[in-house]
């Protein structure tokens, strides 16, 4: 919870409450959480605190949490970051990044010339034979998912780089932007 808690925070402390100390985060923790939630991912730097996430995953949620917050203040649920409306556009990025994920590995695969029945299956073991589902599902918010999903994108894109296909520079910024967005 921790970790998710983190790499999401910086959506709510950026789009909503313009707080760089995640103040607001001790209201909001007693209110959805029963506790003050601030010592779960900020870290003490000298008067102030900070952040012990990275805040790459959030770049991956921000538009799903913006569409979110679009709908909260249009009067569908609090526009607080933390409402249910927000937990749903958890789950909902997370499933896009699964499906995004499974894809380019799929593709990857088959450009790889594996057959397309076994390029399927292996791409299908990848998300079912491990934690990557229940990863997905139980806990959105962990960094899981989109790991899987960057790498994925960040593999198929250097192999077209490498490879010299078309648009190979396209490939090339394509290739960096998923492995910087993956650390």
């Amino acid at each position: 919870q921790a970790e998710g808690l983190g790499y999401y925070s910086y959506l709510p402390a950026c789009f909503i409450y313009q707080d760089k100390d995640f103040a607001f985060a001790e209201q909001l923790g007693q209110q959805y959480y029963g506790r003050d939630i601030r010592q779960d991912f900020l870290n003490p730097a000298g008067e102030d605190f900070v952040n012990k996430y990275f805040p790459g995953v959030s770049l991956l949620l921000l538009p799903f949490f913006l569409i979110a917050h679009v709908l909260a203040l249009m009067g569908a649920g609090a526009a607080d970051g933390y409402s249910m409306r927000y937990q749903y556009a958890l789950g909902a990025v997370a499933a896009f990044w699964l499906v995004y994920g499974f894809d380019r590995s799929l593709t990857l695969l088959k450009e790889q010339g594996i057959e397309s029945r076994q390029a399927t299956l292996a791409a299908l073991t990848l998300v079912f034979c491990t934690n990557l589902l229940y990863n997905s599902i139980s806990v959105p918010s962990q960094s899981h998912v989109y790991s899987y999903a960057t790498l994925c994108a960040a593999a198929l894109h250097f192999r077209r780089w490498c490879c010299g296909q078309q648009r190979r520079y396209r490939n090339g910024i394509l290739f960096f932007l998923f492995f910087s967005l993956s650390i």
